[in-house]
C-alpha cells in the first residue's frame, strides 16, 4: 500500500509541467504504466479525492535487492566465495550453503522468501559476528546445520524472520552468544534423528534475547506450515543432554512466546534464564493447553524418562506454568516465579523416579505447586519454599497432591510457608498414600466474605502423617466458614502436634476416618475448635482409653462465640459418641474442652455429654516430649470394629459408601493380622462373609497386583540404577559443556560424543528391562483379569474400586 499526504487544497500544472502527489492503493504485482494499469487515489489531509492516477509499483525483494551490495541467486556454496565478507549488505534469494569456513562481520544477510543456510559436512562453519539476518518481506527457513557441522553467532548479531532460525542435527556444534533470535515462529530446534537413541548437539547459550519484537509476524512463504501470531519455543530438544544457559555468565531472555525451553526425552539443566510472558496463542494450530509454559520437559508414557535440574538463577514472571514436566526426575531449587498460574506442575513422576522442589519462591493466582498421578514415585520432596496464592478462584491452592486412581507418590510436604489470599486450600491431598505433611506454616487472609478456606485438607487418602503444622486465619471466625485442617473419609491419619488459630472450624473431621491418631494438637481461638460432622468416626482417642492420653490443648475454648470448644454432630444415637470417645486427664484443663453437657442448645443443638471422658489419674501425651515430628504411631478402637463387623447402623445419618469403606478396612486388618486378635465367632463369620463377596474378591485382587509389585521392585530396581547413571553421565556432560563455552576443540567434543555414547547404550538397557518386565507380568495380569471378571458389585465404593483396577 502506498501513502502519501499533505497536498495542497488545489494544483494547477502548466502544460509540460511535473509535480508530486500522494496516492493509495493496494498491489499485488509489480510493475509500471500502461503495460500494468495501477490505479491509485488521489489523497489529501487523508480524504481521498475523486481523482486517479496510474503509478509505477516496485516490488519489496526488489528493493531488498537494490539495497544490496550484493545479489546471490541459486545456489551458491561457500568454497566459490571468499572465507569473510565485512561491512557488506547481501541479498540471498535461494540457497547459501557453507560447507568450509564462512564468517560475516558487521553484514547485513536479507533473506527471500523461503530461502535458507545451509552448513553442512565437517568443515562447515558459519560465523556471524555483529551480523543480521533477516526476512525481507516474508518468512525464510532459517540456518540448517548437518551433522559435525558448526555455527557461531555472537557481538550483538541477529536473526530473524525465520521459520526456524536455527536447527541443530546430531553432532553438530552450535554457539549463539550475546545475540538475538526475534520474530522466529520457532528459534532454537534439535529434531529427532532417526536411528540415534540421543542426541549429539553440543549447544552454548548465554546473554541471549529470544523471543518477539514485531507487531505480526512476515507472510509465509509458499509451503511453510501454518503458525501463530507469537513463537512456538525458545529452545526446543528431541531426545538431548545438556544445559541452556550458563551461570556466572549473562542471562537468556525467553520473552513473548508459547514456551520457553522444550525437552522431549531429554535431560535438561537450565542455568540463569528469565521466562517472561510465556503466553496461549489463541492463533496458533496446536491446542493452547500445551501454551504457556517457561520450561517443559516432558517424556511419554512409553519412552524413557526425562530429567530437569533448574537452578536458583532461573526466573519466571507471567506465565501459565513456570515448569511443567511429566515423567520426567525433577529438580527445581531456590528460582523466583512471579505471577504465574502454576509454578510448577508435574505428573507421572512414576516407575523410581524421584523429584525435589525446595527454596523456591513462588507467587501464584491458582497452583503453586501442583502434583498428579505420581503414584510410585521413589520420593518427591516439597520443602522450604514462600509460597503466596493470590486467587478468589475455585479449587486455588497453594501446593496440591491428587491421584485420580489411589496411590503412593512418596509425598514429603515439609517446612513450607504458605500464605493464601482467597485461595480455597493451602495443602490438598487426594486419593493419596501415606503423604507427609509436617512443620509447614500457613495464613489465610480473606478477599471476600464469605470464604470457605481451608488451611491443610486430606480427602480419601491413607496413612497420612499431618504433624507440627500452623495454621493461622484472619478471616471473621464468625462470619466465614474458613477451616485450619481437615480430613474426610481417610483411613489411619496421623493428626499431631498442629496448632491452628483464628478460624471458624479449627480442625474438621467427615465421614468415617478408622484409624485416626489424633494428639498433641493446640487449637487456639475459633468459632468451634474441634469439629465432627453427622457422619464423622475417628476412633477412640487413645485406642481402649488407657494412658498415656492423646493430650490435646484448648487454648481458650471459654471464649468461643459458638459456646462449643469441640462438637460432634454425630451424637445420635448416644452409642455413636464413644465410636469417637476421648479419655484424657481431668487435671489438666486444657485438655477438656468446654461443651455443653447435659443439654442441647444451639447453634448445634446435639448432646455431647459421653463424647470427653476424664480420667482420675494418668499421663498424657506431649509434644515437646514427642521425640520426632514424623512419629507414626496408630490406633484404633475395638468398640467400632464390633459396630462394623456385626453391620450395625453407625449413626442414621451414616452413608453406605462409609460402611463399606470401613469393612474393607477391617476385612484387610483381619487377614494381615498375625496376633490372633480377631479369632472370635464374631469377627470369624464376618471375614467368611467377606471372603465370597465384592469385598473379599478385592482383597484378592489386590494380593494379585502386590505381587506384580514385587515382581516390578528387582526390574524397578535395576532401571532406578540405570537412570541414576544416566544422570551421573548427564552431570559429566554439563562440565564437559562448561568447557566449551571457554574453547571448543576435537578433543572435548569427542570427550563429549563418548558420554553421549555411553548414556545412548543404557538408554538399550533400559529398553530391555522394560521388555523383560513385560513378559514377567503377563501371566499374573491375566490371573488378574480373571477375578475381576467374577466381581459383583454391591456399593459405591467396589464398583469404583474394580473400575480402578481394570484401568490399571
Amino acid at each position: 500500500m502506498l501513502l502519501i499526504v499533505n497536498l495542497p487544497a488545489t494544483t494547477t500544472l502548466l502544460p509540460m509541467e511535473c509535480d508530486t502527489f500522494a496516492v493509495t492503493g493496494t498491489f499485488f504485482l509489480s510493475g509500471g504504466c500502461p503495460a500494468m494499469t495501477n490505479n491509485a487515489f488521489l489523497i489529501f489531509n487523508g480524504d481521498t479525492t475523486v481523482a486517479s492516477a496510474c503509478v509505477e509499483v516496485v516490488s519489496s525483494s526488489a528493493i531488498c535487492q537494490d539495497s544490496a551490495d550484493i545479489v546471490w541467486t541459486g545456489t551458491v556454496n561457500s568454497n566459490q566465495l571468499a572465507t569473510t565478507f565485512s561491512n557488506m549488505t547481501i541479498y540471498i534469494a535461494d540457497s547459501l550453503v557453507v560447507s568450509d569456513t564462512l564468517r560475516f562481520l558487521q553484514c547485513e544477510l536479507i533473506m527471500a522468501a523461503g530461502s535458507s543456510i545451509n552448513v553442512v559436512g565437517a568443515s562447515g562453519i558459519l560465523i556471524l559476528e555483529q551480523t543480521q539476518v533477516y526476512g525481507c518481506d516474508t518468512m525464510w527457513q532459517g540456518i540448517n546445520v548437518s551433522q559435525q557441522s558448526q555455527l557461531r553467532i555472537s557481538e550483538s548479531s541477529l536473526v530473524a524472520d525465520a521459520n526456524i532460525a536455527v536447527t541443530a542435527r546430531h553432532k553438530s556444534v552450535i554457539s549463539i552468544i550475546h545475540s538475538n533470535l526475534m520474530d522466529n515462529a520457532r528459534n532454537v530446534f534439535i529434531p529427532v534423528t532417526s536411528g540415534v537413541t540421543t542426541n549429539d548437539v553440543s549447544l552454548t547459550m548465554f546473554g541471549d534475547s529470544i523471543g518477539v519484537l514485531k507487531n505480526q509476524f512476515l507472510p509465509r512463504y509458499n509451503g511453510q506450515a501454518a503458525f501463530g501470531s507469537i513463537p512456538m519455543s525458545g529452545v526446543e530438544t528431541n531426545r538431548w543432554v545438556g544445559t541452556i544457559g550458563t551461570t556466572g555468565l549473562e542471562k537468556n531472555v525467553f520473552f513473548n512466546m508459547m514456551r520457553g525451553v522444550v525437552g522431549k526425552v531429554s535431560f535438561v539443566r537450565c542455568e540463569n534464564n528469565d521466562f517472561i510472558d510465556m503466553l496461549k496463542d489463541p492463533n496458533a494450530p496446536t491446542s493452547t493447553s500445551d501454551h504457556g509454559k517457561g520450561i517443559n520437559v516432558i517424556s511419554e508414557s512409553s519412552q524413557v524418562a526425562s530429567s530437569l535440574y533448574v537452578t536458583a538463577n532461573n526466573y519466571f514472571f507471567n506465565n501459565i506454568y513456570g515448569i511443567y514436566t511429566a515423567k520426567s526426575k525433577t529438580t527445581v531449587r531456590g528460582v523466583l516465579m512471579d505471577t504465574v498460574r502454576y509454578g510448577v506442575h508435574m505428573r507421572n513422576c512414576i516407575d523410581t523416579l524421584t523429584a525435589d522442589i525446595s527454596s523456591n519462591t513462588i507467587n501464584a493466582y491458582f497452583r503453586g505447586i501442583d502434583l498428579m498421578n505420581n503414584a510410585g514415585s521413589d520420593g518427591i520432596l516439597v520443602w522450604n519454599n514462600t509460597l503466596n496464592i493470590d486467587s478468589g478462584a475455585s479449587a486455588a491452592r497453594g501446593i496440591s497432591m491428587t491421584e485420580t486412581v489411589f496411590g503412593n507418590g512418596n509425598y514429603k510436604i515439609e517446612d513450607n510457608i504458605l500464605t493464601l489470599n482467597g485461595a480455597d486450600y493451602g495443602i490438598f491431598a487426594n486419593a493419596v498414600e501415606a503423604p507427609l505433611i509436617t512443620g509447614n506454616t500457613i495464613y489465610q487472609n480473606p478477599l471476600s466474605v464469605p470464604n470457605t478456606s481451608v488451611g491443610i485438607a486430606i480427602n480419601g487418602c491413607d496413612s497420612a502423617i499431618v504433624s507440627c503444622n500452623t495454621v493461622i486465619s484472619t478471616y471473621n471466625m464468625a462470619q466465614n466458614l474458613a477451616t485450619g485442617l481437615r480430613v474426610d473419609i481417610s483411613n489411619i491419619c496421623n493428626v499431631f502436634c498442629n496448632s491452628t488459630d483464628g478460624h471458624h472450624r479449627g480442625i474438621f473431621f467427615g465421614g468415617t476416618n478408622t484409624g485416626t491418631n489424633f494428639k498433641g494438637n493446640t487449637i487456639g481461638t475459633h468459632y468451634v475448635g474441634l469439629y465432627l460432622n453427622n457422619a464423622a468416626v475417628i476412633d477412640q482417642q487413645p485406642p481402649g482409653g488407657s494412658s498415656p492420653f492423646h493430650g490435646n490443648v484448648w487454648q481458650d475454648s471459654a471464649s468461643y462465640s459458638s459456646g462449643y470448644g469441640a462438637v460432634n454432630l454425630n451424637a445420635t444415637p448416644a452409642p455413636n459418641l464413644v465410636l469417637s470417645l476421648f479419655s484424657t486427664n481431668q487435671s489438666i484443663a486444657a485438655h477438656n474442652p468446654v461443651i455443653p453437657l447435659n443439654a442441647i442448645l444451639g447453634p448445634f443443638n446435639v448432646n455431647n455429654q459421653v463424647w470427653f471422658d476424664p480420667q482420675n489419674s494418668g499421663s498424657s501425651f506431649s509434644c515437646s516430649s514427642s521425640l520426632s515430628c514424623e512419629d507414626t504411631a496408630i490406633g484404633g478402637g475395638e468398640h467400632l470394629r464390633i459396630q462394623i463387623a456385626s453391620d450395625q447402623s453407625l449413626t442414621s445419618d451414616f452413608i453406605p459408601e462409609s460402611k463399606y469403606i470401613a469393612k474393607q478396612a477391617l476385612f484387610e486388618e483381619i487377614k494381615n493380622d498375625a496376633s490372633s486378635s480377631f479369632d472370635t465367632p464374631l469377627f470369624n463369620s464376618f471375614e467368611i462373609d467377606a471372603e465370597h463377596s465384592s469385598i473379599g474378591k478385592l482383597h484378592e485382587t489386590k494380593l494379585l497386583a502386590g505381587t506384580l509389585n514385587d515382581l516390578d521392585v528387582v526390574k524397578k530396581a535395576e532401571m532406578s540404577e540405570a537412570i541414576s547413571e544416566i544422570q551421573a553421565i548427564a552431570d559429566s556432560i554439563a562440565l564437559v559443556d562448561s568447557l566449551i563455552t571457554i574453547q571448543s576443540s576435537s578433543t572435548i567434543l569427542d570427550l563429549r560424543a563418548e558420554l553421549i555414547e555411553n548414556i545412548s547404550l543404557i538408554y538399550d538397557e533400559i529398553a530391555t528391562i522394560e521388555v523383560t518386565r513385560h513378559a514377567s507380568n503377563t501371566s499374573i495380569l491375566n490371573d488378574l483379569a480373571e477375578v475381576l471378571s467374577n466381581i459383583t458389585p454391591s456399593e459405591i465404593p467396589d464398583a469404583t474400586e474394580k473400575q480402578f483396577m481394570i484401568w490399571k
